[in-house]
């Protein structure tokens, strides 16, 4: 009885799983580690890690690139708030803040003030809020105003937007509430 080695019965082995193929299939004679070697994978390989470096380079914390596209967004509405993202505790936080605008008169007559402030007052009792009282009125660049009403927690903002009525007088539209960090600006 002829006994062999192990590595000379393993060969034979895979030597028989390889003549099965069939022979229209072509065969690489190249290792695996000779296609990993080959330049062009070093290439590939090398401009993939490089763009994922780059690309983690640039990202800050997901908290802050949410804060800079709301930013972004609320800026091309015209909006007077933005988010200010700040660290806080190992961690980070975002809190809305009203952008610096002048504090001016409102252009509504005594009549229509009660109106408006009556709508905002439904609206507080709604959020379980009990106020309505006028604190200041900023002025944004395009003609509306922002309504802050007195608070002792929060910053409350309305923008209300003035327009003559067809029918004579003056028609509002009230946006709201905003709470915003008072302190945050």
């Amino acid at each position: 009885m002829k006994t062999t080695e192990p590595n000379q019965a393993l060969q034979r082995r895979s030597a028989s799983v390889t003549d099965r193929v069939p022979s229209s299939t072509p065969r690489d004679s190249r290792s695996v580690s000779d296609l990993i070697r080959q330049p062009k994978m070093k290439k590939i390989t090398l401009l993939s890690l490089s763009i994922f470096a780059i690309s983690l380079a640039g990202c800050g914390s997901p908290m802050a690139n949410v804060g800079h596209e709301q930013n972004r967004q609320a800026e091309a509405a015209g909006s007077p708030f933005r988010w200010k993202i700040q660290s806080a505790g190992g961690g980070t936080s975002m809190s809305r803040v009203m952008i610096d605008l002048p504090v001016g008169s409102t252009k509504a007559d005594d009549t229509l003030k009660i109106d408006i402030l009556s709508q905002i007052e439904r609206v507080e009792l709604s959020q379980q809020r009990n106020t309505n009282e006028l604190g200041e009125v900023r002025m944004l660049p395009d003609g509306r105003e922002v309504w802050i009403i007195k608070n002792q927690q929060h910053g409350i903002g309305y923008i209300v937007t003035l327009q003559p009525s067809p029918q004579g007088g003056t028609d509002f539209a009230l946006d709201g509430p905003y709470l915003f960090n008072k302190n945050g600006g």
